[in-house]
This record gives C-alpha cells, sequence and structure tokens, in this order.
C-alpha cells in the first residue's frame, strides 16, 4: 500500500484508526503512534469504528478486543473485508476462542512501545518482517 509524504517532507506517514474506550490508554498509544509519524483517528465503540471506515481510507485498524457495543474481532473482521489489515489489542486474548483470534496479529497488554510500533511496520510494509528475518533468523 502506497503510503503518504509526511508533512514537512521525509519518509511515510500512514493513517491508523485506533479503537481503545480506556481514554487512559487511547491517548497514550494515540501519543505513541502520532509521535512516530502516523495519522490517528480514535474512536471508542465498534459503531463508531464502522462509520469511520465507511468514511475514510485507512492502512491499519488497531482494535481493544472487548468495546463497549461488541468486540475488536468484529471490527477487525469488517476492516479485513476492506482490505485493511488489522491488529486486536487485548488482556482478554486467553479467553476468546482460538478460532476467532487467529486470522488477526495481536498484542497483549500492556503494550510496550516498541511492540506496538513494530507491529504497525510489520502490516504496512511486509518486507519488514522478510528483512529481520533474513538478518537475524526468525523472529
Amino acid at each position: 500500500m502506497a503510503h503518504r509524504p509526511r508533512v514537512g517532507g521525509s519518509g511515510p506517514v500512514s493513517r491508523i484508526l485506533l479503537i481503545e474506550d480506556d481514554a487512559d490508554l487511547r491517548v497514550l498509544i494515540e501519543h505513541v503512534l502520532v509521535g512516530d509519524c502516523h495519522e490517528v483517528d480514535p474512536a471508542t465503540t465498534v459503531a463508531a469504528g464502522r462509520i469511520l471506515l465507511v468514511r475514510k481510507r485507512y492502512d491499519v485498524v488497531l482494535s481493544d478486543v472487548l468495546l463497549p457495543d461488541g468486540t475488536g474481532v468484529e471490527i477487525a473482521a469488517y476492516a479485513e473485508q476492506r482490505g485493511i489489515p488489522a491488529i486486536i489489542v487485548t488482556s482478554h486474548g486467553f479467553g476468546l476462542p482460538k478460532r476467532e483470534l487467529a486470522a488477526y496479529r495481536l498484542l497483549f497488554k500492556p503494550v510496550r512501545p516498541a511492540e506496538l510500533l513494530e507491529a504497525i511496520e510489520r502490516m504496512l510494509n511486509p518486507s519488514f518482517v522478510a528483512r529481520c528475518s533474513g538478518a537475524n533468523g526468525a523472529k
């Protein structure tokens, strides 16, 4: 997927839809992503996420697994129907059916900023995985 040029010049920028109902965590994740020059649109529910997915084009969807009106699996499936890869962030992953989660990249809370940024990079640039695994063995 082509990325838009960054404001001010160099390198790509991506647009990320962040769906997280915990306000403190949402602000923290948004801060990490914006600090890495990503554009972020926050939402707090599956319904709000669906509306944004219809209105805008995103490069990645990042969603909490348990939301007030549904699950991150629902929004991830909706995003992927639109050709947008999804990452699900959870502290409840082991309580969900493996079949539902198997199709998605999972991050477990608490998520370290470096781990979050690496997961985003892997979604945006599939060759990133090949470079890393080619240089150091399997990651």
